[in-house]
């Protein structure tokens, strides 16, 4: 940083340089001044593709809780229209064989809600053996938000096939499934084969109270249930089922409006029970 530091003043101007003290600040955790710094370099550097890409990719990092509250106040619907038009302007200059960038502009359109976009991004990125997973699975969720659930399903099946033995993948694949409630005996052993490989990952460990929940297997959900449809309140039939030291993951709050992931955990002497609320969400209603 001192070496950047000392380029900038002689050299104020120097776009390459904002964006890399612009780096060095996100690496400290200082995300608004990481954002300052990273604006100068786009102003200094319009048309430098990585100096716009560190921006956008710098919005996505400071701005994640802001861009996942469903009811934005005018701040936060600014942010977005200032993400829209930096993502834009990003894809405008980086070429689709720079994977990774396609990866970041991918998340900026679905963040944004332009899945259409966020789809070519995300394929552009697919086509690079390092991307291809994670590319993939963002694909999956886009054709997914479309209702397109045909393709969903198709793109994680492929995804399977090439990538047999990725937990990952399997518990993907596996949730999906559990989740649109079809081949569930299917769906518990790509999760069981998920959490062979990482038995301790708490998503995995969701998924498979999922689809044992699904599935009526009580007896077998009470270590971790998650729920993936809203709730107005914590159901207290879910609570009696879960295990003493047992977690429990859901979203609670109002039908069509906001709603807030909470988990949920009983004690290991299953006397109390505490909630804590972690991110704002949008679920469909929870089906009795």
């Amino acid at each position: 940083m001192r070496h950047v530091d000392e380029v900038l003043k002689r050299w104020p101007n120097t776009g390459e340089a904002w964006f890399i003290r612009g780096r060095g600040l996100e690496g400290k955790g200082l995300l608004e001044e990481a954002l300052t710094a990273f604006a100068k370099g786009v102003q200094y550097a319009p048309y430098d593709a990585q100096v716009n890409l560190g921006y956008l990719r710098g919005m996505l990092v400071a701005w994640e809780r802001d861009l996942q509250t469903i009811n934005k106040t005018p701040e936060q619907l600014a942010q977005l229209a200032q993400l829209r038009e930096q993502a834009d302007l990003t894809a405008s200059l980086l070429p689709p064989s720079d994977a990774e960038g396609q990866l970041v502009l991918g998340y900026a359109y679905r963040s944004t809600e332009q899945l259409e976009k966020a789809m070519v991004a995300f394929e552009n990125a697919a086509r690079q053996p390092q991307f291809t997973i994670p590319a993939t699975l963002q694909l999956s969720v886009c054709y997914d938000n479309l209702e397109l659930h045909d393709d969903a399903l198709s793109v994680l099946e492929e995804l399977r096939e090439n990538y047999p033995d990725n937990a990952e993948v399997a518990n993907s694949l596996g949730y999906y499934l559990a989740e649109k409630g079809v081949e569930l005996e299917k769906a518990e052993r790509l999760i069981a084969q998920a959490l062979q490989e990482g038995p301790g990952t708490g998503a995995y460990l969701d998924s498979m109270g999922w689809v044992l929940f699904q599935q009526g297997k009580t007896d077998e959900a009470f270590d971790f249930i998650h729920v993936g449809a809203a709730a107005e309140e914590i159901p207290e039939s879910l609570v009696r089922l879960m295990k003493n030291g047992g977690r429990m993951v859901l979203p609670v709050g109002d039908i069509g409006g906001i709603q807030h992931m909470t988990i949920v955990e009983k004690d290991l002497d299953g006397q109390s029970v505490t909630f804590k609320k972690v991110m704002d969400v949008r679920y469909v209603p929870l089906v009795k």
